[in-house]
């Protein structure tokens, strides 16, 4: 069959490059859209079923909680809504990361399955994700009326951020967008955006953590709110919106202990000083202080200063000394920017009266926390550098690294060597383990020894014995060894030209010096022994022309 005829072998053609694969089609990227928006609005009719199922007064129909779904599922967006004439901006954070969660797990089994995972494909799918969610939140926020409005304009910006940013996350974890960020910003800002993450992280440990304290401090006036509830159910639904708010209490516990402080309405909270004020009752508001500051409030210090060591220590690991501190200010600042940004989506107003404003005074917040970042950070860095070595540098020590094996068998005389043959993978360092001689020296009987050393053909060999070594011969005459450890001159250097009857005669004599019954050698010929028996006929296709040219050197 003709080579052009003949059918291509699946292990020799080229997988098809992914810059010319066909894109993702319209219609996947409509479905994974529309999958993030329907689990969208579930996790919405979740949470409100369980407020209103709970609730005294009367029941809601399945389609009344289904409309107000809608609303919920703008809350979720962090779109602000005007309840009966009412602002209400201060809005629950948890809801926005449980959304976040399920688009990006959506986001990531899409690009796994699909095998969608190059970058420009991540972009596309956050792209309709993005477009999907704004253009949804802006007809759904048109079509509000009566009770509950909102802004157009605003759903559409918040809905497609919310959305990106979930998509984004989930990218990040099915496919190769995070390399082509890191190839697109450089070393020093991807460990920057790291730790970024990192600070993220510690922000909300150290803010969990005040906001915990407080509310074991204050845990009987949580009791008293919820006593005050009147039914079950309601304390259910005061403690199921506590739970909501759990992240605006942690973003809250960190502004308390980096120094601008919680406000709501008259009430003022820093660990230096408050302003007394009434507090709405809802359990998690109970932590807010009501009298004087205590002494030991300070103590907060500890936490920023202790996350800004924490990056110092962990951020830009892999960079090398010098480029370590750019790494912590980006990082530094690109977390500040995100402080920025929560804390003025927590604050705002809580439906008016004598409550409001909410705010965690979120420019104040976001300088603080850089500057809580960067001086512990830096100190840290420099006094606790990491040992670095460039990438290729390593790479290039590990393969011109050579095995101390190779070494010491190329100064014994390598391929070229008797009994160091390169096909035969000798280790130096280990004892020869029993039975090996008898592996490697044993006759076949016809003709040939298939041990490292090729015999010659001319005298026979009886298996009774072992055959000498020829350094062991070089070593009892008195004459040293090749250094190439092949046990004869020629062995090391082909062109050495060495008279014959002066080898026989050096082999002689030291076979001489042995007892008679180790005098047998694969060399009997030359030393004459009267034991060993003639050799036996050859066959003539076994004899080949190399066995008359060889001399001892090839012994």
């Amino acid at each position: 069959m003709p080579l052009i005829e003949s059918p291509s072998d699946p292990d020799l053609v080229p997988e098809d490059d992914a810059e010319h694969r066909e894109p993702i089609g319209a219609l996947r990227l409509g479905a994974v859209a529309a999958a993030t928006v329907l689990a969208g609005y579930l996790l919405s009719a979740t949470l409100l079923a369980l407020a209103t199922g709970t609730a005294s007064g009367p029941e809601i129909g399945a389609g009344t909680l289904l409309a107000a779904a809608v609303p919920g599922w703008l809350v979720a967006h962090q779109v602000p809504l005007v309840v009966l004439g009412a602002p209400l901006s201060v809005l629950p954070f948890l809801p926005t990361a449980a959304l976040g969660l399920l688009i990006a797990a959506i986001t990531a089994a899409f690009l796994r399955r699909t095998g969608f995972d190059t970058a420009r494909d991540a972009v596309r799918v956050i792209g309709a994700v993005a477009a999907g969610h704004a253009v949804l939140g802006a007809v759904l926020a048109a079509l509000l009326s009566g009770a509950v409005d909102a802004s157009v304009p605003g759903a559409f910006l918040r809905c497609g951020l919310v959305a990106a940013a979930g998509s984004a996350a989930g990218a990040c974890r099915a496919g190769e967008l995070p390399a082509a960020v890191r190839r697109l910003a450089g070393p020093t800002i991807s460990a920057g955006l790291r730790g970024a993450l990192l600070v993220s992280a510690c922000v909300l440990v150290a803010g969990a953590l005040v906001a915990v304290v407080a509310l074991c401090l204050s845990a009987a006036r949580a009791g008293e709110v919820l006593g005050r509830a009147g039914t079950a159910g309601d304390a259910f639904g005061l403690l199921l919106l506590s739970l909501l708010y759990l992240p605006n209490a942690a973003l809250a516990g960190w502004s308390f202990a980096a120094g601008p402080g919680i406000s709501v309405g008259g009430l003022t909270a820093r660990f230096y000083e408050t302003e007394p004020g009434a507090v709405p009752d809802v359990p998690l508001l109970a932590a807010l202080p009501t009298g004087a500051a205590a002494w030991w409030w300070p103590v907060v210090l500890v936490l920023p200063v202790a996350a800004g060591a924490v990056v110092g220590l962990r951020c830009g690991r892999e960079l090398d000394q010098a480029r370590r501190p750019a790494a912590v200010a980006v990082a530094a600042a690109v977390a500040s920017f995100g402080v920025l940004v929560v804390a003025a989506l927590a604050g705002g107003s809580a439906g008016g009266g004598p409550f409001d404003p909410i705010s965690l005074h979120s420019p104040a917040l976001a300088l603080v926390t850089f500057g809580w970042v960067l001086v512990p950070a830096l100190p840290a860095v420099w006094l606790f550098p990491v040992p670095w070595r460039p990438a290729d540098e390593f790479a290039a020590e590990l393969d011109g690294a050579a095995d101390p094996d190779d070494e010491e068998r190329a100064e014994l005389g390598g391929a070229d060597g008797i009994g160091l043959d390169g096909a035969d993978d000798v280790d130096l360092d280990d004892e020869e383990p029993d039975g090996a001689a008898e592996e490697v020296d044993e006759w076949d009987g016809v003709d040939e020894w298939d041990g490292a050393d090729e015999w010659d053909g001319v005298d026979e060999w009886d298996g009774t014995g072992e055959p000498d070594d020829p350094d062991e011969l070089d070593e009892e005459a008195g004459e040293p060894a090749d250094e190439s450890g092949s046990g004869g001159p020629a062995a090391a250097d082909p062109g050495f030209e060495f008279d014959e009857a002066e080898w026989a005669d050096l082999v002689r004599r030291a076979q001489e010096a042995e007892e008679p019954d180790q005098a047998r050698s694969w060399s009997g010929d030359i030393h004459g022994d009267a034991d060993v028996p003639e050799p036996r006929p050859r066959d003539d296709a076994s004899r080949t022309a190399d066995d008359d040219a060889d001399g001892p050197a090839s012994r």
